[in-house]
């Protein structure tokens, strides 16, 4: 069998028309260990004839002295470029103190044959009794000769020494900033929020032992509460996925890669926690600010948009072009509780269709039981159809038909606009907290169907999530 290079993605193989060398994986043990290492192959006990070619070694070829670079393989794919220089640089110190060592030796020989020859002169003169003639240049000082020697190759040693120990210290720093950087073990509460929205440390916990079920890559760079931090982080200051790349030390359709896969199984774990209420829930926890006027609310309903680029298929443009915001939205139906959390939350619609038909079409009615008392705005005109449940919706009384309100209709009106404020702090809390929602979406999250409605939409699963989100938090209700 020819010989091949055992490196993982090195295709190298011999040939005796090349200069390229092979070198066997060396027998002595402790230097085999290195060199096993230096590969980084996993799970990997190499036989006898392994061969590794000389394309990982800065001069080209294995050194059987320690003090070499190339003592030990160090140029892989997997090489980072500061190594590689560093290696470029420690084959030259190392020439350089060869240089310096073998002038050394040079002079430690002259300094022998010198030593020879005035010995010889000596006795030749104290012989023949002839005179002396001084040669400059030809005494040189054994004791420091040696002593200079051995400096350097104490100096060579500690440098060696000190090169291995930076080395260590390099690798130990890049891995703690590509596994360290902005991990959430960091954080404390303020951070948390700040960068999540989350109110605490402990709910990030939570929420991720509750994320569990989400399959990694084959390629997977960061720790998954790194993966979880970048989606949070991405819902709730809308940071591009450029910068968020930049900020991990991953590149954009990573970013992207690891968004769309978190968000696809939040969607799914999370809408469990957007939950329409027992009754008997209700009514046990019921704010003082109901008991008077609602004391059958279970539900107060709104609408609210998000800005969406302009499609570029016309049909699209009519059916989400919004008078009321101008721009192309897409529509959403929301419900909270009297408590304040979100019970149920719509898929995304054209922004032209109108509330009535949403609320008709979304699914919200099928919610509903006898009794049931519902507040709304003007915009939603659907009575006929909750009242065909044996429901009742509440709307604002106006005048229409009428000179003025009876006192009972205007302290009704003034209950139903107290209560009902609290949906608008909800929906703008959303859009605050996570600001991706109050940001201009591309027309890639979505897909229109033609009778105007918006199915299987990314959109959907983030608005759903973002609200499942804020379920985790404070309700604005019981701060009142």
């Amino acid at each position: 069998m020819g010989k091949s290079c055992c490196v993982v993605g090195c295709k190298n193989r011999f040939n005796k028309n090349s200069e390229l060398s092979f070198h066997r994986l060396p027998k002595c043990r402790e230097r085999r260990s290195k060199w096993i290492a230096a590969i980084r192959r996993k799970n990997w006990n190499p036989a006898a004839e392994t061969w590794i070619c000389g394309r990982h070694f800065v001069s080209g070829k294995k050194s059987n002295d320690p003090l070499h670079p190339d003592y030990v393989p160090c140029l892989f794919s997997f090489t980072s470029t500061a190594d590689q220089a560093w290696a470029v640089n420690s084959l030259e110190s190392y020439q350089h103190c060869q240089e310096d060592f073998e002038k050394a030796l040079a002079n430690t020989s002259r300094e022998q044959a010198a030593s020879g020859l005035l010995k010889l002169h000596r006795s030749t003169a104290s012989e023949a009794k002839v005179q002396t003639v001084e040669v400059p240049g030809t005494e040189v000082p054994t004791e420091e000769t040696h002593s200079d020697v051995a400096s350097l190759h104490e100096q060579i040693k500690s440098l060696s020494s000190e090169c291995h120990s930076l080395r260590d210290k390099v690798h130990k720093l890049e891995n703690q900033l590509k596994y360290h950087m902005l991990d959430t073990e960091q954080f404390d509460d303020s951070k948390m929020f700040f960068f999540t929205g989350l109110p605490n440390v402990q709910t990030f916990s939570l929420l991720f032992s509750f994320m569990t079920s989400v399959p990694a890559t084959a390629k997977q760079s960061l720790k998954p509460t790194q993966e979880l931090l970048i989606t949070l982080m991405k819902l709730r200051l809308n940071l591009s996925e450029e910068f968020l790349g930049h900020l991990f030390g991953i590149d954009q359709s990573t970013v992207s890669e690891i968004f769309r896969r978190w968000i696809d199984v939040m969607a799914c774990r999370l809408h469990s926690l957007i939950l329409w209420p027992e009754r008997e829930d209700l009514r046990r926890s019921l704010p003082v600010c109901f008991l008077t006027f609602f004391k059958e609310c279970v539900s107060i309903i709104d609408c609210f948009e998000v800005l969406i680029e302009c499609p570029s298929d016309l049909r699209a443009q009519a059916q989400t072009w919004s008078n009321h915001k101008q721009h192309n939205t897409l529509k959403f139906l929301i419900s909270i509780t009297p408590q304040g959390s979100i019970s149920f939350v719509s898929k995304s619609w054209g922004g032209r269709v109108t509330d009535k038909h949403l609320a008709e079409h979304s699914g919200f009615l099928d919610k509903l039981l006898p009794g049931d008392l519902i507040l709304s705005d003007q915009d939603f005109t659907a009575e006929d159809s909750v009242g065909l449940l044996c429901a009742e919706l509440v709307t604002p009384p106006f005048t229409q038909g009428k000179k003025q309100l009876s006192r009972k209709e205007i302290e009704s009106a003034q209950e139903n606009s107290q209560v009902r404020r609290h949906v608008e702090r909800v929906t703008r809390m959303l859009r605050q907290k996570y600001s991706i929602l109050g940001s201009t979406l591309p027309v890639s999250l979505i897909k229109v169907q033609q009778n105007g409605k918006v199915e299987d939409s990314f959109i959907d699963k983030i608005v759903v999530t973002c609200c499942a989100l804020c379920n985790l938090c404070e309700s604005i209700v019981l701060s009142d």
